[in-house]
């Protein structure tokens, strides 16, 4: 299955966003969890666009996953 130019730019975009957010001091705290500021970009990704409008519904409430899970 050959990758269309479209979707490989888009995914550089995405990949490019998420770097500079991961390292925001002002994302620390909801990069995990918000995915507002990452719209715009995800967009160019329709079916990851679909995936995390359905995460969107199951997520209930925003909060770091615990780390020290046994």
């Amino acid at each position: 299955m050959a990758i269309h130019t479209e979707t490989l730019v888009a995914l550089k975009k995405l990949e490019e966003h998420l770097a500079a957010q991961g390292k925001s001091k002002k994302r620390l705290e909801t990069f995990d969890t918000d995915d507002t500021p990452e719209i715009d970009v995800v967009a160019l990704l329709p079916n990851l666009a679909l995936a995390l409008q359905w995460l969107g519904t199951k997520a209930t409430r925003p909060g770091r996953v615990p780390t020290n899970r046994h």
